[in-house]
Order: C-alpha cells, then sequence, then structure tokens
C-alpha cells in the first residue's frame, strides 16, 4: 500500500470505524487475497464491531499493493459512501506534497523521540513486512501486537 493510501486509512480512522461493518466485507477481502484464513479468524473472535473494523484498518496497510483497491471495492455495494469518500480521499491526496519523512509519520527520524530512547527487544516472530524507523514503532504503535509471554 502507498504512503498516501495508508494516511487516508489513519485520516478516515474514526469515520470509517463508526460507519463500517466489516462482517459485510471480509469475506470479499478474503477471496481476493487481501486477508488470511487466520486473520478471518482473529476478525470473528473479536466481540466488539468497532475493534474488528480497527483491527482491519491496521492490517491492510501491510497486505500489499491491491490491498487499498480491493478494500474500496469491497464496499461499492454495501458502502457507497464510504467508498467515494475514500475515493475522493485519493484523488485529493495526488495534488497533497509528501509530508517530511518522519519516523512512522509522527517523530521526525534523527530526534530524541525515536534514536535517542533504547527500545525494548523485541520477538523476531512480531516483525511486520513492511518498513518502519525501528521496531519499536513497528510494533507498539499499532494495537493489534501483544509480545510473546513464552
Amino acid at each position: 500500500m502507498e504512503p498516501k493510501q495508508r494516511r487516508i486509512l489513519r485520516r478516515l480512522r474514526l469515520e470509517l470505524a463508526d460507519q463500517l461493518r466489516v462482517e459485510q466485507l471480509v469475506q470479499y477481502l478474503y477471496q481476493e487475497r487481501v486477508v488470511s484464513q487466520n486473520f478471518l479468524e482473529e476478525l470473528e473472535a473479536e466481540p466488539v464491531s468497532v475493534r474488528r473494523t480497527l483491527k482491519l484498518l491496521d492490517y491492510l496497510p501491510g497486505r500489499g499493493p491491491r490491498a487499498f483497491a480491493a478494500f474500496i471495492e469491497s464496499l461499492r455495494d454495501e458502502f457507497p459512501w464510504l467508498c467515494r469518500r475514500l475515493e475522493e480521499e485519493e484523488e485529493r491526496a495526488e495534488d497533497e506534497p509528501e509530508p517530511p519523512e518522519a519516523c512512522h509519520d509522527h517523530y521526525p527520524l534523527g530526534t530524541a523521540e525515536c534514536d535517542a530512547t533504547p527500545h525494548p527487544p523485541v520477538a523476531e516472530s512480531l516483525r511486520r513486512a513492511e518498513p518502519f524507523c525501528c521496531t519499536y514503532h513497528q510494533l507498539f504503535d499499532h494495537s493489534t501486537y501483544r509480545r510473546e509471554t513464552h
């Protein structure tokens, strides 16, 4: 997923969480190989609908270049207003300049908030496939990650 698409999902996060019910679109995302069977089971196990939506929004950016387009397409029938909103935001993002390079979009690289603070060690099995400035922000800025307990 492109950085501008990630920013769109972040910018519309609360609006999407409020209006979207992922139960109606995850099967399409599974069919298009955007979500895995394991993730589908994780979503189904989550009892709170808003948390399911937030979990999906956290998961999508790491699912490759087709994830954003597939997500928009999954909204087309049941949530056409959200589909239009995302498409409009994507068009608007074409004209926006890229933000300055930052540590996971909130700390400038090389600042004390990121580089000077030693980060706790992280289990290899928890690392994500997408690049982050450091392993600490890779894991602990996302609510879907948990520390291993064994």
